[in-house]
């Protein structure tokens, strides 16, 4: 399993990891997402969309839990499926939630934040997975500066391929 390190300097700089990711990995794959609220999570994957041309306002499926957007990849009807997880307990049935279903074919792009709360959905499967870890250093934040200034660490691994 490789691991991969990248600082990125600010927010606005997801663009050009999410295009440099895009070049590293082949649909289909499933990308778990983890790192505290404000981290940068739905930010990567709004960068995401517009790497792969999205047209539409890519928001976050905290009520909803899924979203998703067609694209083309390699002239081929693809989705982009954007999970999350936060709101769902340990009490909460994950096993209505399939990726594949979803997906309708095996070209699509799933984005998973809060992955802990459903591990067992993607472990059966025959797909890529990667792990995009963020980490910000909230405590260097000054009351008067955007998160989104901070710097992140971000931690890529490759967990099944």
């Amino acid at each position: 399993m490789k691991t991969e390190q990248f600082i990125i300097p600010d927010i606005k700089n997801l663009e050009k990891f999410a295009e440099n990711f895009l070049n590293i990995i082949s649909l289909p794959a499933i990308v778990l997402l983890s790192g505290s609220l404000g981290a940068g999570k739905t930010a990567f994957v709004k960068a995401i969309g517009r790497a792969l041309n999205i047209k539409e306002t890519i928001t976050s499926p905290s009520f909803n839990i899924m979203n998703s957007y067609d694209f083309l990849y390699d002239a081929q009807k693809s989705k982009l499926l954007h999970y999350d997880l936060y709101r769902l307990s340990e009490d909460d049935d994950v096993s209505d939630i399939d990726i594949f279903e979803a997906a309708e074919d095996k070209n699509f792009l799933a984005f998973i934040e809060w992955p802990q709360k459903a591990e067992r959905l993607w472990e059966n499967e025959n797909i890529k997975v990667y792990s995009l870890s963020f980490e910000v250093d909230f405590s260097s934040h000054k009351e008067d500066e955007n998160i989104s200034e901070l710097p992140r660490k971000i931690t890529m691994k490759e967990i099944k391929n």
